[in-house]
Parts: C-alpha cells; sequence; structure tokens
C-alpha cells in the first residue's frame, strides 16, 4: 500500500472511531467513497476490520442496535435440529431396520452489502438401508435408498434489525431399489427466514419452515426467542 494510501486509510479509521464515539453511523457508501482507490478484495478487507471493532450505535428511539455485515460475509450453517438431526432420530427409533450409511449437509448464506442482500445455497444429502419384512416381523431381506435435497434461495433484503425471509426451491432426487430399482424427482418450494445478530454478525440464524407459513413480527426475532418461531428445521450459522 502506498503513502498516500496509508494517509487515507488513517484519516478515515480515525473519523470513524470519533463518530462511534458519538453513537452515530457511518454509511458503507462513505468508505468505498474516501478509499474508492483500493480493489475490491482491499475495501472487503477494510470493512471488515472496521467492523471488528465490534461498535454499537443508538438509534433515535435510544435503542440499542448493531452495524449490518460488511460486503462478502459468507455463514456456514450447522444443523442443530434440522434434516440431519430428524434422519439420526429416526435411525435410533427403527434401530432394528433401519441403517443410516450416510448424512451430509452444506449450508451457506452470503450478504451482498452493495444490493443488502442475503443469499442462501442448501444442500442435504442421505444413504440409508430398510428392512424389508415378513409377515411375522422377520427380517427378510433389505433394500437400499439414496436421496438429495437442493436449493437455493437469494435477493433476501437484510432488513434494520438483522431479519431476512424468502422462498427457497428445493429439488429432491431419490433412488431406492425395492420393489424395483427407481429414480423420481420433486421439485417444491419451502419457506425460509433467519437473523444475522445485531451485535455480532458473525453469528447467524436459520430457519427452513417447510411449508408452514412464516410466523409474524418477524422483525422482532433475537437470538433468545429464534428457535421459539422456528416450527420446522433449524440452523445456526457461523462467519468464515
Amino acid at each position: 500500500m502506498d503513502i498516500r494510501k496509508r494517509i487515507k486509510l488513517i484519516v478515515f479509521i480515525s473519523v470513524f472511531v470519533a463518530l462511534l464515539s458519538l453513537a452515530c453511523n457511518v454509511p458503507r457508501p462513505l468508505a468505498r467513497m474516501i478509499y474508492f482507490e483500493n480493489d475490491r478484495e482491499e475495501q472487503i478487507k477494510l470493512e471488515h476490520e472496521l467492523t471488528d471493532l465490534d461498535a454499537t450505535l443508538v438509534s433515535p428511539e435510544g435503542e440499542v442496535v448493531g452495524l449490518k455485515p460488511p460486503h462478502g460475509t459468507d455463514w456456514i450453517c450447522a444443523d442443530i435440529s434440522g434434516e440431519v438431526s430428524e434422519m439420526e432420530n429416526t435411525e435410533a427409533f427403527y434401530s432394528d431396520t433401519m441403517k443410516l450409511n450416510k448424512t451430509h449437509l452444506e449450508i451457506e448464506l452470503s450478504y451482498d452489502g452493495e444490493e443488502n442482500w442475503m443469499s442462501l445455497r442448501y444442500l442435504t444429502e442421505f444413504d440409508r438401508d430398510m428392512a424389508v419384512t415378513g409377515e411375522k416381523g422377520q427380517i427378510e431381506e433389505w433394500y437400499h435408498e439414496v436421496w438429495s435435497n437442493s436449493g437455493s434461495a437469494g435477493r433476501m433484503q437484510l432488513w434494520a434489525g438483522g431479519g431476512f425471509m424468502g422462498p427457497m426451491h428445493i429439488k429432491t432426487t431419490t433412488t431406492a431399489t425395492w420393489p424395483q430399482e427407481t429414480t423420481s424427482t420433486i421439485d417444491a418450494d419451502y419457506q425460509i427466514f433467519g437473523l444475522v445478530d445485531p451485535m455480532d454478525y458473525r453469528k447467524a440464524y436459520l430457519c427452513n419452515a417447510g411449508r408452514n407459513p412464516a410466523p409474524e413480527n418477524l422483525d422482532e426475532l433475537t437470538p433468545g426467542n429464534f428457535l421459539n418461531s422456528c416450527p420446522f428445521y433449524y440452523y445456526e450459522c457461523t462467519a468464515n
């Protein structure tokens, strides 16, 4: 970084911190305007450094609110009570007649700070063996079944409180070997909603509500009440 850029960066950060002490918000377009000579990677790095100050702001109503995540932030989501948990619980219940061979989960959230949109990539894969039982309940043979659920959602506006919602299109492909080998595909639309923690953008929460309607008052979601509002699959996400 040349001396001119260093001077601009030092001046900008000084002004930014001074404004934070007065609980005022510095818009990201202003950051880009002041530091416009940076390329995209430098710009994203700068915004991460600024947000990492963990600053909070005060709204006109006197409520403490947080900064939005930096442009280009990605989160990886973990199953808390989602599809994988459901299948593992099913295996535990049918332990004598079901063998779960594989579970795989990939859920990634992304934030576009230029447009203020959240997007989602969703993939689950399963492989299991199921018993074919006779009249007296005896196991006569096993059949094999594999299936995957892949989908995406995009252009979900990130609200001031950190919430977002939108439809997710899911394609489910299943292959089974009993009573004969068949492959089927089903397309469905699911409702998803989530929350980026306004006090710590590194944490986010996601609910795949299935075909249930999204709950009302999503603008009142908090990390503390989010799970109570999720009627179906629940995931917790961490920024890369």
